[in-house]
């Protein structure tokens, strides 16, 4: 079974919860969020270090032109990685840009 949880952090004592879950069956557990706190030093204590942290970051603008290889206008383009941003998973719905 798998449980996801986003934003977690702002459940008071949302730790007991979770190390509940891991504790009565073999769940697959999934937390994400974008809080401090989560990427602080006291993260692995909540859990009793029973977890893998993967940290995804948003593209730089080099890597938005290059993956959209783009050549061209780039201040157009400047203005769209801002509004768009760059979070390598929103490419998953690729919109093809014009050069």
């Amino acid at each position: 079974m798998y449980l996801f949880f986003d934003e977690i952090q702002v459940v008071p004592q949302w730790e007991k919860l979770i190390n509940s879950y891991f504790a009565k069956e073999n769940y697959d557990i999934y937390i994400t969020g974008s809080n401090s706190k989560l990427l602080s030093g006291e993260f692995p204590t909540y859990l009793s270090g029973c977890y893998v942290e993967l940290s995804i970051y948003p593209f730089s603008f080099r890597e938005y032109l290059d993956y959209y290889e783009i050549t061209s206008d780039f201040k157009t383009h400047f203005y769209r990685y801002l509004e768009d941003g760059g979070m390598p998973s929103t490419f998953d719905y690729r919109v093809m840009i014009e050069d």
